[in-house]
């Protein structure tokens, strides 16, 4: 008798707990469902409106505001030469490259002066924001607009930081080292910049490479893995970072920019104090704080 009470008890509090688990999964998805609902007019106006500017005579267009590409690396030496030349052809007129080694254990930083033929240069700028002691300044060669700031480990954030005190540009890319960007992404980021007001950050859509091709830096081909799980990953950011931040800017309540890849204006962050290097989740921190100021 006192076996099957036992089990009796048991049966119900599973059977809330299911119950539970039931409504908090309908009403999640239920609102997933919203979001992507709320973000359809959005995304179909986008497409109506780069169908009707037509872009290609803006590629070279010297009335575009500058941008500062910043990109911290830190042990990439496998990686690193193709992403930057990658960077460095993008199809934006007025851009600088800034990279900031943070204190690589490898030989990132070697690579980087070889491939770029950096020379050191005084280190004749500003410190607006703190960061981590810097070590050298170079700058290539081969591009003027290339610049390498070698720097002590303190993290992405600390990273940005050295990037902002290096660019005088009104406006900076935050950005993984390992984050493989379109062509013409950065001209179709500083849209927002040039047709509406107060605009401090602007975030793009992220997907993963899965079942893409790319070869040196570049996208040749876009697909979907095989492999079952990596096809579900496809799904949740598409989910996550097209329609989930599409729909949460029509409710108003978009509380991040990935940094993985987001446009920002450098004076509002230097006016908060930049990146802060105490949190793990440095991206979500700044846009909260740029929020609120």
């Amino acid at each position: 008798m006192i076996y099957l009470k036992f089990l009796r008890q048991t049966g119900e509090i599973l059977h809330v707990f299911d119950t539970f688990g039931l409504i908090y999964f309908f009403l999640m998805n239920s609102f997933f469902a919203l979001l992507i609902v709320l973000s359809f007019p959005q995304i179909y106006r986008r497409f109506v409106e780069l169908r009707i500017e037509g872009m290609d005579h803006l590629l070279t267009s010297e009335a575009l505001p500058p941008i500062s590409v910043l990109v911290p690396v830190y042990n990439e030496e496998k990686t690193i030469k193709d992403s930057i030349h990658a960077l460095i052809d993008l199809a934006y007129a007025r851009k600088e490259v800034i990279i900031v080694n943070d204190g690589s254990t490898d030989s990132s930083l070697e690579t980087l002066i070889k491939e770029f033929e950096m020379v050191e240069v005084p280190q004749l700028f500003p410190i607006r924001v703190p960061s981590k002691t810097i070590k050298k300044l170079y700058r290539s060669n081969l591009f003027s607009n290339l610049l390498l700031v070698d720097k002590e480990n303190g993290g992405k954030g600390d990273s940005l930081n050295a990037g902002m005190n290096f660019s005088s540009l009104p406006l900076f890319m935050a950005m993984d080292s390992d984050t493989v960007i379109e062509k013409d992404a950065l001209l179709r980021m500083i849209r927002p910049f040039i047709t509406r007001k107060n605009v401090v950050a602007e975030g793009g859509t992220i997907r993963i490479l899965n079942g893409c091709k790319v070869e040196k830096g570049k996208i040749l081909e876009t697909g979907i893995p095989k492999n079952h799980l990596a096809g579900i990953q496809v799904g949740e950011y598409l989910r996550a970072f097209l329609y989930g931040r599409v729909g949460w800017n029509a409710l108003g309540g978009n509380f991040i920019v990935s940094g993985a890849f987001g446009l920002f204006d450098r004076e509002k962050v230097i006016e908060i104090g930049g990146y802060k290097t105490d949190t793990v989740g440095e991206d979500f921190e700044i846009s909260v704080r740029l929020l609120y100021h």
